[in-house]
């Protein structure tokens, strides 16, 4: 069967401030206790932008979330009437003769506690070839109001994206750049990447590796590092965090060592590190460890969580959503960030919305607001 797309608009009043470029794949899960669960919707794209949702309510601030989901075959039927549900700026492009992406995100492989392992099911030629999304996919209504675009993608890609987006804003009006987030991909992650890594960092305005990733990336550049740093391994120009967070003290000294080295301006880091939280690291600024939100809402005990997939791609939604929302300060947005993970956590897939008293609800539990102020107050930020 030959292939063919077919695009459709949700809606005419696409005006999106902040969209995912990331993709729509169907996950099949496996816990490490061995529940099983199959056809649920996520990917990177899908996970980032109800993170991002959760910030912005119905009927009209959705509207300001855009994003583009590339549906092919035996796509369970539910994904799209999901997505429509969510009243954001959705375009859905139907590529019939191509099998909906799906994968195994396996935990506990290998018998390593907490180790995922992720896998395609489906061929993955289909999926580079007709689902990833493009910046020519981007309708041109979005090209002029789009204010942050978030990427999972390897740094070679991530350059000729950022490239071709770019060309698509040329002669416009405006003199405008949309803020690029970008999480490297996970099997992108080796030393060998580690230059090219450095590279991209110059494309993008926030870099967020979780801090595994960013571990594999730097392990040869951090061994040299150590060498050349053995009085000091502290940021620098900056005074240590705290000490438990060492290691991620070490990795940001490593990244900005590198890119001072190569004369690449610095990107806000935002060093991902599961229950521990994230390391924020705005250019020329002190890092600020922002915790995760169950590790102090739980004290040490998160009996809600269920699933960490997508738990950070959710973040990074709602960092977007939050930066915007706090006049781009990015402290706060990472608290946003921590926030919309929380919820993802919740459950096996995406956070579920509902109305309660004329209120969104997420994860039939908390309003994000009521959750945000909870954190806050908490964490004295």
């Amino acid at each position: 069967m030959a292939t063919k797309v077919d695009e459709t608009l949700a809606s005419d009043e696409s005006n999106p401030l902040i969209a995912s470029a990331g993709s729509l794949i169907i996950d099949d899960i496996v816990l490490e206790d061995g529940t099983k669960n199959y056809g649920v919707m996520g990917g990177a794209g899908a996970h980032a932008i109800i993170g991002a949702r959760i910030w912005l309510p119905s009927p009209t601030l959705s509207k300001r979330l855009g994003y583009i989901a590339n549906i092919g075959d035996e796509c369970p039927p539910d994904v799209v009437p999901r997505l429509n549900d969510l009243h954001i700026s959705l375009l859905v492009r139907r590529v019939s003769g191509q099998p909906q992406p799906r994968a195994w995100n396996t935990f506990g492989a290998e018998n390593k506690p907490g180790h995922r392992a992720f896998k395609y099911q489906t061929p993955e030629e289909s999926y580079a070839r007709f689902f990833r999304v493009l910046p020519d996919q981007f309708p041109e209504k979005w090209i002029d109001t789009v204010e942050y675009i978030h990427l999972i993608t390897s740094p070679a890609r991530l350059i000729a994206w950022v490239e071709a987006f770019r060309k698509r804003l040329q002669g416009r009006a405006q003199n405008r750049s949309p803020c690029i987030v970008w999480e490297p991909s996970p099997e992108s992650c080796r030393s060998t990447n580690w230059n090219e890594f450095l590279t991209a960092c110059g494309f993008a305005n926030v870099v967020s590796p979780n801090h595994e990733e960013a571990k594999q990336l730097a392990t040869e550049a951090l061994s040299t590092w150590r060498v050349i740093n053995q009085a000091s391994r502290s940021p620098v120009g900056r005074q240590e965090v705290n000490c438990a967070i060492d290691d991620l003290n070490e990795l940001v000294s490593c990244i900005l060592a590198s890119l001072e080295a190569l004369r690449i301006p610095p990107p806000t880091l935002l060093l991902r590190a599961a229950e521990r939280g994230c390391l924020v690291v705005p250019p020329k600024a002190v890092p600020v460890l922002v915790p995760a939100y169950w590790t102090v809402v739980a004290q040490g005990n998160p009996t809600a969580i269920v699933d960490v997939t997508g738990a950070g791609n959710s973040f990074l939604g709602g960092w977007m959503a939050g930066h915007l929302l706090s006049n781009k300060d990015p402290i706060a947005a990472a608290c946003y960030g921590s926030v919309s993970a929380s919820f993802t956590l919740e459950q096996v897939g995406c956070p579920v919305i509902k109305m309660e008293n004329g209120r969104e609800v997420w994860s039939g539990s908390d309003t994000a607001m009521d959750r945000l102020s909870r954190f806050r107050t908490l964490i004295n930020l």
